[in-house]
């Protein structure tokens, strides 16, 4: 059994978190680029 400290699940679980964060905020920025784009076009 390999014993984890509280602070490296902690920076885990942040790293992760953060990592979804970035990319949920980059596919949002994406959605509303190709958004914008599409109505230019138009």
């Amino acid at each position: 059994m390999l014993s984890v400290t509280k602070n490296e699940i902690f920076s885990i679980i942040t790293s992760n978190i953060s990592t979804a964060f970035l990319q949920q905020m980059v596919c949002e920025s994406n959605v509303s680029w190709n958004i914008s784009l599409h109505l230019s076009l138009k």
